[in-house]
């Protein structure tokens, strides 16, 4: 879809590619985006090297800079006498010249507006920003500097956040409002000098994810998401390229060196520690000896902040999750969440929790029926519901339901069909079922380091939470039986055989296939 058009060339709206008008089409690497991005939120300024080296990260050198522009250059057909794109002002920097024939808006994350009283040299600062926060958002998410902004004008844009400045003499006052109900997340202040710094650019983007993870203060409705979703859903909008989970951590680490006695940031750093082995991209294979410190670290986070955390519902219901995961204080676990339903509206954040507890002590009947009561409150296909899809599917999968599990693997994929791929192989059906999912295309694009990956995630993940051996049997057989097959019994952790307590011996002294 058209975004922007400059001279002959299309952009699409992440600066990804572009389409010359003869068809051809160009694809940039993650140095000529950020340039791009950088240039076209701000045409006919002169950027000197050293800027240009901040927003291409730590890497770069002037050097680097030199050898990006001219491959931009040549992928731009920028090669005339005449630059059309990008200008050099020798011994100064670089301008971008083209002129945006047919702007389209982005999706706007923040607008830098009302700006009040500033003057000239106030709306050049706040130029100066938006060029430094665009440079520590994702090239999908679009600053914009809009100092007339009004919420709810017509035509105006309706950003994710709002950044109201407000001068006053040689000071600025800067106001981060979340959208569209315009609640002030923080307030900062800063002398005009000091308002285009890495610094501030850092902070308000803090502001805005913690806004996201945290939600709006007061009693939670029925339908509200618990804490570890709302960070999920932050990580997703701010994703810095590494791992989406990972995209937590670094507003979450600034906020507890600020507050470290704030009970929130404490539970949502437990979340942290026991979701990221199973969210974020881990390089080595899950097992005992890297889970039993993050379990350590949990339990001393809650413990230490236990009374603040009983006090609210929500953090409760998330200290009990982060516990959960790491199978550690159940004499908290069951009690905080019943507490946080009896004193509160929060169905959507306690039930699957509760279903959850359930499910591990075996019944299985009773979690399938929290679950269900927990979706129904959901939109159907909405990222709470899909995350209760899963964790229901391992809950059937446990008790041999393969009828049940087949149907919400095919409610899962109708939504996100790239599901299919990664949470479905969880959970394929034995060869020996009749019915699906089987996903053998799936399961023989993995090579050897992967299954024995997969072997270990569906152990620590799905499977050790069951207290009952034959429900683990359950939830590994499907996984087992098609990675055995394929590469034999050694493929799968000596962990996870011992984990079975002799079940599916059948497939631990399987042939080695030839």
């Amino acid at each position: 879809m058209e975004r922007i058009r400059f001279h002959h060339m299309v952009f699409d709206d992440e600066f990804l590619t572009a389409r010359r008008d003869d068809g051809s089409e160009v694809r940039f690497t993650r140095h000529e985006r950020t340039l791009l991005q950088v240039f076209a939120h701000r045409p006919q300024r002169l950027f000197s090297r050293g800027e240009l080296m901040d927003a291409l990260g730590s890497e770069a050198s002037d050097r680097a800079v030199d050898f990006v522009i001219n491959r931009l250059r040549a992928k731009l057909d920028d090669t005339g006498r005449e630059r059309r794109f990008v200008a050099t002002q020798y011994g100064e920097g670089y301008v971008w010249v083209a002129p945006a024939v047919q702007p389209a808006p982005r999706k706007v994350f923040l607008v830098i507006g009302p700006v009040v009283d500033g003057g000239e040299a106030g709306l050049a600062a706040m130029g100066d920003l938006a060029v430094v926060l665009q440079a520590r958002t994702p090239l999908r998410l679009a600053t914009r500097l809009s100092p007339g902004w009004r919420r709810g004008a017509e035509g105006a844009a309706k950003p994710r956040f709002s950044l109201e400045v407000r001068f006053r003499g040689e000071d600025a006052v800067l106001f981060v409002r979340e959208e569209p109900v315009g609640r002030v997340v923080r307030t900062l202040r800063r002398k005009v000098g000091d308002l285009a710094t890495a610094a501030l650019a850092t902070e308000i983007v803090d502001a805005a994810w913690e806004a996201m993870a945290l939600g709006a203060p007061g009693a939670p409705a029925p339908e509200d998401p618990p804490i570890h979703m709302r960070m999920h859903e932050a990580a997703l909008a701010l994703d810095d390229g590494r791992g989406r989970w990972t995209a937590n951590a670094g507003p979450l680490n600034r906020a507890r060196r600020r507050d470290p006695e704030d009970a929130r940031f404490a539970v949502m750093s437990a979340l942290q520690a026991a979701a990221g082995p199973i969210l974020a991209t881990n390089p080595e294979p899950l097992c005992w000896a890297t889970l039993r410190p993050l379990a350590d670290e949990v339990e001393r986070l809650i413990v230490g902040h236990i009374d603040g955390i009983r006090e609210d519902p929500m953090l409760a219901i998330s200290a009990a999750k982060a516990l959960f995961l790491v199978q550690r204080r159940d004499d908290l676990v069951e009690p905080m969440v019943r507490e946080a339903l009896e004193s509160s509206a929060a169905f959507a954040a306690a039930l699957p929790v509760l279903a959850q507890i359930h499910a591990a002590r075996g019944d299985l009947a009773r979690a399938d029926e929290l679950y269900n009561e927990a979706r129904a409150l959901l939109a159907p296909g909405s990222e709470g519901d899909l995350y209760i899809v899963n964790l229901q599917a391992a809950a059937r999968l446990a008790a041999a339901d393969r009828p049940g599990v087949e149907k919400l693997f095919d409610e899962l994929v109708a939504h996100r069909p790239a599901a299919r791929a990664v949470e479905g192989r969880l959970f394929a059906a034995p060869r020996r079922w009749p019915g699906g999912p089987h996903l053998d295309a799936e399961f023989a694009a993995l090579d050897r380091n992967m299954a024995f990956r997969m072997a270990g995630y569906q152990f620590f993940v799905v499977a050790r939470y069951l207290a009952d051996p034959e429900h683990r049997a359950n939830a590994m057989e499907g996984v087992l039986d098609r990675l055995v097959a394929r590469f034999g019994p050694d493929v799968v952790p000596d962990e996870v055989w011992a984990g079975l307590e002799g079940r599916l011996a059948h497939l631990r002294h399987a042939p080695v296939p030839s």
